[in-house]
């Protein structure tokens, strides 16, 4: 029983992170086209923005790396014994460049270690997720039809 509810547990946690995915990777198409005003209000402040020529580019980081440090004392055969640890974990992490050109988005790439292999961009969905326009299999697209 317990193993099938590991098993039951990680189909349905990978399968949300495909999802975040899929519609991170929908995302690079839906933001073509927005101006700077609809980025910001959807995105907020950039944490990076760099020139080149015409175009202006606009990061936005999700995700990071966590760095701990422990320390402790053991009594071993009669001797006090301290040790210390530092690990560092590699997270997965996204930056999120959106190229501007004459006031709106010409181009989207994404960066970084942005997800696992079945959900390479999963990574991403956290930055781009309120710039997106309902799909038409959202659930409120679906209530919209049926009030119709």
């Amino acid at each position: 029983m317990y193993r099938e509810l590991v098993i039951a547990t990680a189909m349905a946690l990978s399968g949300c992170a495909m999802q975040q995915s899929a519609v991170a990777n929908k995302a690079k198409e839906q933001l073509v086209g927005k101006s700077e005003e609809e980025v910001l209000l959807c995105m907020g402040v950039p944490h990076a923005q760099m020139e080149s020529g015409e175009v202006e580019v606009w990061a936005y980081n999700s995700g990071g790396s966590t760095i701990g440090f422990s320390s402790g004392n053991a009594y071993v055969n009669g001797n006090w014994v301290q040790g210390n640890s530092v690990g560092i974990r590699q997270s997965n992490y996204c930056v999120v460049n959106l190229a501007m050109k004459d006031g709106e988005v010409v181009s989207v790439n994404y960066q970084g270690r942005t997800g696992r292999p079945l959900a390479p961009s999963e990574e991403c969905y956290g930055a781009v997720r309120n710039c997106l326009e309902p799909s038409s299999n959202s659930k409120d697209a679906k209530e919209d039809g049926a009030a119709e």
